[in-house]
Formats: C-alpha cells, structure tokens, sequence
C-alpha cells in the first residue's frame, strides 16, 4: 500500500494524512487522518446522481487503487476528496498537547467515524461524519480480518506501550507518522501492518534471512529487530534494525556517481537479489527507492513486503522470482545507462534531489 511522503515530526504537520484505502464492489474506501481523529470515507456508485464525469473517474482510479498505484494523477483524486472532510475533521480532532514518553500505545487514543461523499449534478456534497462502531466496521488491515489471529513470531515481540516516540512539539504529536522509534534505547525503524497478510509474508522472509547465518555485509539487506503487538497478541507492526545510511538511490545520486560507483551498486544488487533466491526469498517490490548508499557507500536491499511499483515490476509478476528478475534488470539499467527512461522520467517529475523517497527499513 501506497504511503505518502511525510516529514516525521514536522512542527507545523501536515494538514491530513491518507493512510490508505479499500476498493469495494461498488468503489472504494478512503482512509484519513487529522491528528487523533481517523475517517472511513465511503465512495459508493449508487451515491452519484446525474454526475456520470463523477462516475467515470471512480470507474478509472478504483483499478489503480487495487494496484496500490503511487501516480501523482491518483493521489491528486484522493487528497480532492479528502479535502472535501478536512474542515469538520479538524473541529472533531482535539489538539493536545503532550507532556512526558510518548509510546505508540499514545498514538492508540483516537477517535473513529465514517462518512459518504455523494455527487450531485457533478459537484460533491459531503455526507455528515458520523462515531464508527468498530464492532461493526473495521478500519485499514482489520477491515479485511475483523478478528485476526495473534501473531506467531520467532522474533522478539513488544507491546505497542514498550515502543517509544520521539517528538520535538508537543502540540502536533498526533500528526507524527512514527518511522524513528526507540525500545530501551535502542533507536529501530517502525514499519506499521497495514496489510496483515503482506507483513506476516514479510516476517518469514526475514526469518529465512536470520536462519541463514548471513551478516549483513554477507547479505546487504534490511534486518528485522521484533514485532510489535496489541494486548490481544495482533501483529501491528515491525521493528527493524536501523540502518545509517547517506542516500535513497534516486536519479540525482545516479546522475552524479562515477561509472565504477555505479556498476560496483549494480554488482551488489545482483549479489544480493542472486542469494535472496537461494533462500528462497523474493524481494518484492524491485526499485531504486527501495534501495539505499549505506555510511561506507554500498548498495542495501530494503523493505521486503512485496507488492509492485508500475515500471519496475509487471503487475501479473508481482512477488515472483520472475518479477525480481524483471525489476533487476530495470534496476541495473536505471544505474547504468544515461537513456534509461525510468531514471529520466524521475528527474523530470521530481527534479534534482527530490525522489518521493521516504525513510528505510
């Protein structure tokens, strides 16, 4: 699933966050957040009257949602929507002001409440926001599974009160979206389950990785430190090892790197990919952001969820072998070749030095 690009702690926030969605046999489900207040947004095609624009545009994004696209034309269509909710969102989520540790068991106190965007005559018209009853309607992985079973882990496991967050304001501490966290003081890297099934698909992964024996200059990927749960033992999310890094690979760094750097990345990737397999682990979701320079200046293997990024792996090859190699092979030539449209494409779109990257596992 899609995330997008937010400056952790950022002083001033900001203004909502769409943590995801849910397509449904009529539309789809748009998650969103404004602090501590969490909203179902239910977009449903019996709900348009005399909007058929309004329609066609369901019609056209709901099969980039199920693909967990990260078009800039897509996520322009959801944030317009959301934006239609934000002003009463905020009247409903209080601005606190947080004193003393903040735990992700914190960032738990929230309040839930669903909605409908209707269309009339092509223009929007907000339905009233209304308390969700969680016994009734889940929300993000658990609207899948209402009663996940708990979590079976050979990795160390932590209460989400045992996971500390780090803020600098006190006052937007519900506009954090945690990726640096801390467990007795060690500093880790938190990855939420926002889909119970990928990250369960994870989790063996890196249990195939820690059973191998490999160090990590043996097998330059990231490392999973423990899982974290709920008091019911449901998984909700990773802890990962921290990785001290310089840069996400992205076209900027490519540009600039001599043709030794570049091939010595390329070698390493293909290294690292060529014994994840012998593991018999895919990697997933093969791309340059997923990749990043470490302190010493090697290429790192990161996030192995799984998934596919348009361009890089074909949807009907998503997490197989197969899909790997396809997506090395656009890999090796984005580092390599100056005519790679990939490589071009993302510095017209995101000009130097700004790759929608976020932070690493």
């Amino acid at each position: 699933m899609a995330l997008p690009d937010i400056t952790e702690g950022s002083p001033k926030g900001p203004e909502f966050e769409i943590p995801g969605w849910e397509t449904t046999p009529e539309g789809f489900i748009l998650y969103m957040r404004v602090r501590s207040a969490w909203l179902n947004i239910h977009i449903q095609l019996h709900n348009f009257q005399n909007s058929p624009i309004a329609q066609e545009n369901v019609r056209k994004y709901k099969p980039k949602l199920s693909f967990s696209s990260d078009e800039d034309e897509l996520w322009d269509y959801v944030e317009t929507i959301a934006s239609h909710f934000l002003p009463a969102l905020q009247k409903l989520a209080p601005v606190v002001n947080h004193v003393g540790k903040f735990t992700l068991a914190d960032l738990q106190s929230r309040q839930y409440y669903k909605c409908e965007l209707e269309f009339f005559n092509e223009l929007p018209r907000p339905g009233p926001i209304s308390p969700m009853d969680l016994d009734e309607e889940g929300f993000l992985d658990e609207y899948q599974d209402l009663k996940p079973p708990p979590i079976q882990s050979p990795f160390p496991r932590f209460q989400l009160s045992e996971v500390e967050v780090a803020f600098s304001e006190p006052s937007t501490v519900f506009d954090i979206i945690p990726e640096t966290v801390y467990v007795k003081g060690v500093k880790l890297f938190w990855k939420p389950s926002w889909i119970l099934q990928e990250s369960r698909d994870s989790i063996e992964k890196y249990r195939k990785i820690q059973q191998s024996g490999l160090s990590t200059e043996e097998l330059a990927t990231s490392r999973l430190y423990g899982v974290v749960v709920d008091g019911k033992g449901t998984l909700r999310g990773q802890l990962y090892h921290w990785i001290e890094f310089d840069a996400v690979l992205e076209a900027d760094l490519v540009e600039k790197a001599s043709s030794e750097v570049r091939e010595k990345w390329a070698s390493q990737i293909k290294s690292t990919v060529s014994t994840l397999h012998e593991l018999d682990v895919v990697w997933g979701d093969v791309k340059a952001e997923n990749v990043v320079i470490d302190k010493k200046g090697d290429a790192v293997v990161i996030d192995l969820e799984g998934g596919a990024t348009k361009g890089w792996v074909d949807k009907d090859k998503m997490g197989t072998k197969e899909g790997d190699l396809q997506g090395l092979d656009r890999l090796v030539d984005y580092l390599l070749s100056d005519t790679c449209h990939l490589r071009t494409r993302e510095m017209e779109v995101f000009g130097h030095g700004e790759c929608g990257a976020g932070c690493v596992e």
